[in-house]
């Protein structure tokens, strides 16, 4: 995985897949965002090779397309860039988590085992890519704010051998929340695009920050198979 900096406020996941498609086969593509909601001008590219990646690293210092600004590309560390919002104090109107560094296989029975001790969950939502691939991460919506705070600390915990990322998710970074995709279960029965309080919903897609995806990305449930129960922090 390689982490990008330098990037344009306004960039696509298409745009990035097709500067790096040369490289080898792209599993992830995510676009952070700062804590305001606001583009952090990075992201990060996993590949399904060691080589491939090796290879994306060569282009560090090139330039994007039609500007003048040069790329800082670097081995991804698995740690919040910085702007974006992880753990201190929680923001205004916060109940919910973003989730990053996902494992592939997750699913949201397995997301709620993770998330339920610290409070009652509302919803959690798996985000997909235009190829209808799952991203590598999603949001974790409680019915109040104050699981949040309990919610980061499990940031660094093994989920099928991932150590994942937990972050809050401020309301204006997730104003379009559900957008573009089916919804996972709601408490109040039924699926909804949007939150909707019964039967099948759809999202508006167009840009939701990280929970549209961009140009067409969007949530899911992503509920499959079994899933095996948690040892103390481990998830396998």
């Amino acid at each position: 995985k390689i982490f990008i900096k330098g990037l344009p406020w306004v960039t696509a996941e298409s745009e990035l897949r097709d500067y790096f498609k040369d490289c080898g086969k792209i599993k992830s593509v995510e676009l952070p965002l700062q804590a305001d909601g606001r583009s952090s001008g990075t992201a990060y590219i996993e590949f399904s090779k060691r080589t491939e990646t090796d290879k994306a690293l060569e282009l560090d210092g090139s330039t994007w397309p039609g500007t003048q600004r040069w790329l800082k590309i670097e081995e991804a560390r698995e740690k919040t860039p910085k702007g974006m919002n992880s753990g201190g104090v929680r923001p205004n109107g916060c109940d919910t988590v973003f989730v990053g560094n996902l494992p592939w296989d997750v699913t949201e029975d397995q997301m709620r085992e993770v998330f339920g001790s610290c409070g009652e969950i509302n919803q959690v939502r798996l985000a997909m890519g235009e190829d209808g691939g799952f991203r590598g991460f999603g949001h974790v919506q409680f019915t109040s704010g104050e699981p949040c705070d309990a919610a980061v600390q499990l940031a660094g915990t093994d989920v099928n051998g991932r150590a994942i990322r937990v972050d809050y998710a401020p309301p204006r970074e997730r104003k379009s929340f559900g957008e573009g995709g089916r919804g996972g279960r709601s408490p109040m029965g039924g699926r909804g695009g949007s939150f909707s309080p019964g039967g099948r919903g759809r999202g508006g897609g167009g840009r939701g920050g990280r929970d549209g995806g961009r140009g067409g990305g969007g949530f899911i449930n992503k509920n499959k198979g079994s899933i095996v129960a948690a040892q103390g922090k481990k998830m396998t």
